[in-house]
């Protein structure tokens, strides 16, 4: 889904059913997938879960006393009630961001004149 926040562009996010709180920006977000076991045409519950990682959280929705549902980027008050509806940015576009030619590109620069400044010399 895209949604706009208070101060930043459109975001494509996941809008999930969860508290925040300011400070918590940046946190993974996992969720678990419970694992059922199939015996003919019955799905039998196990006690097996899956881990998987969703995103990090961005932010939630703040209700201001008397206005409507607005969007906040993790910066409730005191003046404020938190809907309990969290923003999280999907682990896809996380990695975009890290593959992206540019900071590839960054990362093997500094890489490389780090292990130029402290490979061993010879004796």
């Amino acid at each position: 889904m895209g949604l706009k926040t208070r101060r930043k562009a459109w975001n494509k996010a996941y809008l999930i059913e969860s508290r925040s709180i300011k400070g918590l920006s940046g946190s993974p977000v996992f969720v678990l997938k419970p694992n059922g076991i199939q015996i003919g045409n019955h799905l039998v519950p196990s006690t097996i879960v899956t881990l998987h990682f969703l995103g990090l959280m961005h932010g939630h929705w703040d209700l201001k006393p008397g206005e409507s549902v607005d969007v906040d980027d993790a910066e409730g008050g005191e003046d404020s009630i938190n809907v309990g509806i969290a923003i999280v940015i999907p682990a896809k576009h996380i990695l975009e961001t890290i593959n992206c030619a540019g900071l590839v590109k960054y990362r093997e620069t500094q890489e490389a004149n780090w292990v130029a400044k402290n490979s061993p010399t010879p004796d």
